[in-house]
């Protein structure tokens, strides 16, 4: 799509595409021994780091001052499971959406261990019969997980189950303990998920600025820099940014997410075109004279566009450019200038 939002020649277009099927199949379909595997990665936002440190910072406080307060026995367990949530939550995408079936979990996680400390573990006498009474639940949860739709209600209910039942080889438990232990678990998640909405609220437009002012600011890294990412890698990171796009812009007026795409895949062809022609300057196949001339166009075109597409014009006249292996440089130049001139990349 970004090659052909470049005005790339069809049949470059093509043979990508005919790459691009011949892998999925081989991903549908992988031959015998094929070791073929995906990189993952997480995601590293150095502003919602900071924004979830300062509400933990907010949230352990302000539990330390109700503790103060209150003289609570199980204070201090409170401030514990605090800070656990909040340390669980902080790895979601969107630890405010995820906070909501976090505590439905929570209180499902309570429910069932209840039944279990008053009912069940009483009359179990034996470490198999109560592994076996735990299969049921554990089960249920370990599926749960498996699905996208409860993973996040399965997230607590499978962590905390265990620790609210707290089967003791060492005698009878304490019905008392767990209804202590259990007020301050169901508190502190509760707690957690209010101070994340309180705090530095998670706003999906404000999100939405900050990816593109992200990517807009990698544009002259591009053009100027010393090491250039592959055009794959680029792709690559500018497809997951649209796609959390996608799952953390909820409640973003339709026409403010679309717009919000548009520029956003304007700055990703922009960044293939740069890439390409750097690639093309790297590789040596350029006369020195035109390799120079690009060079001075980049850097041009990352100071002032307007100066930079007075340039164009006399590179695509190069003989160089006009021949069949010129065709994808000279489309990646016109691509530039056209999005520049179309104000599809906003504050640049």
């Amino acid at each position: 799509m970004a090659r052909v939002r470049a005005g790339a020649p069809w049949a470059s277009v093509l043979r990508r595409l005919d790459g691009g099927e011949r892998h999925i199949a081989a991903i549908a379909a992988p031959r015998r021994g094929d070791r073929f595997r995906f990189r993952s990665r997480s995601v590293r936002q150095a502003t919602q780091g900071l924004r979830n440190g300062a509400r933990v910072a907010a949230g352990v406080l302000a539990a330390s001052v109700i503790w103060y307060v209150t003289a609570w026995p199980s204070g201090i367990g409170f401030i514990a499971y605090v800070v656990l949530v909040y340390g669980l939550l902080a790895t979601r995408e969107v630890p405010v959406l995820a906070s909501a079936a976090f505590a439905r979990g929570a209180v499902w996680c309570a429910v069932v261990a209840a039944v279990y400390v008053l009912l069940i573990v009483p009359m179990v006498t034996a470490p198999e019969m109560l592994a076996f009474c735990l299969l049921v639940p554990m089960v249920v949860g370990g599926l749960a997980a498996r699905t996208p739709r409860l993973a996040n209600h399965a997230f607590s209910f499978n962590m905390f189950l265990p620790v609210l039942i707290g089967p003791s080889n060492a005698g009878r438990y304490d019905e008392s303990a767990f209804l202590n232990g259990t007020m301050a678990f169901l508190a502190a998640v509760f707690f957690a998920g209010a101070m994340f909405r309180l705090v530095l609220p998670f706003r999906p437009d404000e999100h939405l600025r900050r990816t593109i002012g992200w990517a807009e600011r990698r544009l002259p890294g591009l053009a100027t820099g010393r090491s250039v990412p592959s055009a794959r890698t680029w792709l690559m990171t500018n497809a997951e940014s649209m796609v959390r796009a996608v799952r953390t812009g909820r409640g973003v007026r339709e026409e403010l997410l679309f717009a919000y795409f548009a520029a956003h895949m304007a700055v990703m062809v922009q960044g293939l075109c740069v890439i390409e022609i750097r690639e093309v300057m790297a590789g040596g196949a350029l006369p020195v004279p035109v390799a120079r001339r690009l060079a001075a166009f980049l850097r041009a075109w990352t100071r002032n566009p307007a100066r930079a597409a007075a340039l164009v014009p006399a590179l695509l006249r190069r003989a160089e450019m006009r021949a069949p292996a010129g065709e994808d440089l000279a489309a990646a130049l016109r691509a530039i200038m056209l999005h520049d001139r179309s104000g599809g990349v906003s504050g640049r």
